[in-house]
């Protein structure tokens, strides 16, 4: 009886073992295309290409000028986006935005400054979810100068302390840090993220570490 049982056992094994080797022979056989017999698909050739000239967004000299622009200047210094003098310029940096430090969000610091604020030349009675504020200005300045990049500085001075960016040791929250800066990207016509990490254990404060998040 017992040897009864045990070859049972080892015949079911084997059995397992023969569908699972057919099951994968069957996988790998290749059939036909059903429209193999039919002529080949033919695509039309563009005879008259039109030509895209790209422009790089540097300086001729291929060196870099940025500034940085604060969303709180255009409270006590009354400096506007508007009083911004691109011409030397090739990046703007806006600043500041902030990050949780639990779940990596990035979030903006001031939603007056960054999205609201009414400038000359902007609607009061238009409908929809409309773009205001800096950023708007910001934007039509790219229009203007379209050479120019506009970069979201992450964590300066003060979003930098205080473990703003503990969350760089969670994959979970990294992944929020990078889903979140490709959304804004995406909703505020940013270039890309600027992150420098001003790290106040270093012997001199004006030491900092500085990542870029091209996107």
């Amino acid at each position: 009886m017992t040897y009864q049982r045990t070859f049972q056992r080892l015949f079911l094994a084997a059995a397992v073992a023969l569908t699972a080797l057919v099951a994968v022979d069957a996988t790998q056989i290749m059939h036909r295309p059903e429209r193999y017999m039919e002529p080949p698909n033919r695509f039309m050739i563009e005879t008259n290409a039109r030509t895209h000239q790209i422009e790089r967004r540097a300086a001729a000299n291929g060196k870099v000028s940025f500034a940085y622009f604060t969303n709180w200047g255009i409270y006590g210094a009354n400096f506007q986006p508007t009083d911004i003098v691109s011409a030397p310029l090739t990046h703007i940096l806006y600043a500041f935005a902030d990050t949780d430090a639990s779940t990596g969000a990035i979030k903006l610091t001031d939603s007056y400054a960054d999205q609201e604020k009414h400038f000359p030349g902007d609607s009061w009675s238009e409908t929809g979810n409309n773009l205001y504020g800096c950023l708007k200005q910001l934007y039509l300045l790219k229009l203007q100068k379209r050479n120019l990049k506009v970069l979201l500085s992450i964590g300066g001075w003060t979003y930098s302390q205080a473990g703003h960016f503990n969350f760089v040791t969670s994959a979970s929250a990294r992944a929020t840090f990078v889903q979140n800066a490709v959304q804004l990207v995406e909703d505020y016509g940013f270039d890309g993220m600027y992150a420098p990490l001003f790290l106040s254990f270093f012997p001199h404060p004006t030491y900092f570490l500085l990542t870029e998040y091209s996107l």
